[in-house]
């Protein structure tokens, strides 16, 4: 590792070095590409390519100046709403086993809660399944 001091004419001097190049602008994000694939009425599959900003929107606002935790582990909330014409039981049960296969780094996990999670525990009988959330101590 380079020594980030520099010592020219008799002082030592701090040097940061930077490179921002591949950094993406906050409103690039929406402009990031993602495949989805459905099937059409024959039962085959189709895969179209859409924009982030297809479906969602970027929105300042203010949040807390801290971290969130819960039982030592920090951790990060993303939520949703299900729009009108789907129901979210069905939603979850799809979208589990993806969740499931994410390749999360170590100590992360994710999890689906809220609604989903409450509908789960009122049901007796049926398995809750792992829970993942992303949580790093």
């Amino acid at each position: 590792m380079l020594d980030p001091r520099t010592s020219t004419g008799g002082g030592s001097y701090s040097v940061v070095i930077r490179d921002e190049s591949g950094v993406p602008e906050l409103g690039d994000i929406l402009d990031m590409e993602f495949e989805t694939t459905t099937m059409d009425e024959n039962g085959n599959s189709v895969t179209e390519t859409h924009l982030l900003r297809d479906f969602a929107s970027l929105q300042e606002s203010e949040s807390y100046l801290t971290i969130a935790r819960e039982n030592g582990s920090r951790y990060l909330t993303v939520s949703s709403e299900t729009a009108e014409g789907y129901n979210t039981t069905l939603l979850t049960r799809e979208l589990q086993p993806k969740l499931e296969a994410l390749d999360l780094p170590a100590g992360c996990t994710a999890e689906i809660a809220g609604e989903s999670s409450s509908v789960r525990d009122m049901a007796p009988g049926r398995p809750s399944g792992p829970g993942r959330r992303c949580a790093a101590g």
